[in-house]
């Protein structure tokens, strides 16, 4: 019974810890992205080992959680970094999340990070009075896709720091949303 209790409140204070950890990762990284444009390999890095470390002591099949949020957070966005559509912080951000909480909860962050996102792009579009030339280039390439992106490659491509987005989406899911 006392070591039952003992486990709990072991598990319990790891459990804060990764909380607390996530916690430090999504705002310095928010921070970080807004005044340098970048996210940096020692947030991340260090989110991810101590992700897979705690998972592993809490449970049995820690490893398997924290390695499975992992690599889907990773697997989510790298398409669009291969694509020079996003930064590798932005892609390690999200697989550190996904080391820290595991699966499910990497799936609900990159949906309201998504949803977040699009609001914060079209917020830039419309502040930068681009919105309608967005959408006059976005239908034309639904139309010709190969003419055209040749044509948009050699525009400047505006910044959006994506990593405030999944900060964003990461606290309002670990909130309850």
């Amino acid at each position: 019974m006392i070591v039952n209790c003992i486990n709990y409140i072991l598990i319990e204070m790891i459990v804060e810890g990764v909380d607390g950890i996530l916690i430090v990762l999504i705002v310095s990284s928010a921070i970080t992205d807004i005044k340098h444009q970048k996210i940096y390999n020692h947030q991340t890095y260090s989110a991810m080992l101590l992700g897979l470390i705690l998972n592993s002591i809490m449970t049995n099949n820690g490893l398997v959680f924290s390695l499975s949020g992992l690599s889907v957070g990773f697997a989510l966005l790298f398409p669009f970094f291969l694509c020079d559509g996003m930064g590798a912080g932005d892609v390690k951000l999200l697989a550190a999340i996904g080391a820290l909480k595991g699966t499910m909860f990497v799936m609900q962050t990159i949906y309201y990070a998504a949803l977040i996102g699009g609001c914060m792009a079209v917020s830039l579009l419309i502040w930068q009075e681009n919105l309608w030339v967005t959408v006059k280039n976005s239908t034309a390439l639904l139309w010709h896709p190969i003419k055209t992106s040749k044509i948009l490659k050699s525009e400047n491509p505006q910044y959006l720091p994506f990593g405030v987005a999944i900060s964003i989406g990461c606290a309002w899911v670990l909130i309850g949303g």
